[in-house]
């Protein structure tokens, strides 16, 4: 599976299906996966450690008391052309 990013909930640290989670009393069956939620930022949850009872479309971290991930900028170098 080249090319694929594999992200984590910004929560409980795991993957999909949770299977090391400390809230492995509310982990799905064998072979089941997990609902997820994401943030503008680009910040990944699994819906049921954010322990929200109704999850928006406008969800954010800020929902969790959480600060956003800055997007890094990236500056474009500038070319020195003609006389200094």
């Amino acid at each position: 599976m080249e090319n694929v990013e594999t992200w984590v909930c910004a929560i409980c640290g795991c993957y999909d299906p949770i299977l090391s989670s400390p809230l492995k009393a509310a982990i799905p069956e064998a072979g089941a996966t997990t609902d997820w939620i994401g943030c503008d930022c680009n910040r990944w949850f699994h819906t049921q450690c954010t322990k929200l009872k109704k999850i928006s479309d406008n969800f954010s971290c800020k929902q969790l008391k959480m600060q956003c991930i800055v997007p890094v900028r990236r500056v474009a170098k500038s070319k020195s052309k003609g006389k200094k």
